[in-house]
């Protein structure tokens, strides 16, 4: 399954995305790059043709530091390289990529670029518009009330009626906090913004005609209650209300 992730409004013409680009069974995370475009932060890494004095390993591996698959050169190693392997990498490296991705995409708009977006905000004013994955909650991959809060602040600059945020995907994705645990963790933010916690659609309309934004929270993997299975029900009690099944790779369900 691939996700492509909306990571926020940037113009009328469309939104910036995180892609992810699916090469021999793996998944490796991009950049928010239109295509041909390349920001300066990112390391520059060897064309599938150049020559280079780094040897590139042909076909996937978790342990040369390039390796090649169907023409695209992946860093095992590089953190800030254009494609970056995240399988077998701990949760500070996964947190490095994320932080780094975050920060070399902050990237200002112009006033042209503003203009249209206010001018799409007016246009689809009556629309509900929908960020259905935003993988910021408190305690995934490294995030904390800081990063929530700043994912959220875009959102909402953005104009966007409801946010959907991630707070597990995977065993190991984050800190050993449970999805309760996260959620709780998370909650704190969403009442100092004065947003509206979903549990039914019902929620949604009433944030939009408020004026105001909606937070719900989902799971990309639904393993987190395999042991367990109350999480669930207190999962839902406290806003869980979509989770996936899987999330890339099989799991204990």
């Amino acid at each position: 399954m691939v996700q492509i992730i909306v990571s926020r409004l940037r113009d009328a013409r469309g939104p910036r995305i995180a892609r992810l680009l699916v090469a021999s069974g793996c998944f490796y995370l991009l950049t928010g790059c239109t295509p041909g475009e390349s920001p300066d932060e990112f390391s520059e890494l060897p064309s599938a043709t150049a020559e280079a004095a780094v040897e590139i390993h042909q076909g996937y591996s978790e342990t040369a530091p390039l390796y090649e698959v169907n023409g695209f050169v992946i860093s095992n190693d590089d953190v800030k390289a254009y494609l970056w392997n995240p399988r077998g990498k701990t949760a500070e490296e996964i947190a490095a990529r994320t932080q780094f991705l975050t920060e070399a995409y902050d990237v200002e708009r112009t006033p042209e670029q503003q203009q249209r977006a206010q001018e799409a905000r007016e246009k689809y004013s009556d629309a509900i518009a929908i960020n259905s994955l935003l993988p910021a909650a408190v305690g995934i991959v490294g995030n904390d009330t800081a990063d929530f809060r700043r994912g959220l602040e875009r959102n909402l600059n953005a104009g966007m009626t409801l946010v959907s945020a991630t707070v597990w995907a995977f065993p190991g994705d984050g800190d050993d906090a449970n999805v309760v645990e996260r959620i709780k963790a998370s909650m704190p933010v969403v009442d100092e913004l004065g947003l509206v916690l979903v549990q039914g659609v019902e929620d949604i309309r009433r944030a939009k005609s408020e004026g105001r934004m909606a937070v719900m929270f989902n799971v990309q993997g639904s393993d987190f209650f395999a042991e367990d299975r109350s999480l669930l029900g207190e999962a839902k009690a406290v806003g869980l209300t979509v989770a996936n099944f899987v999330y890339n790779n099989d799991n204990d369900l």
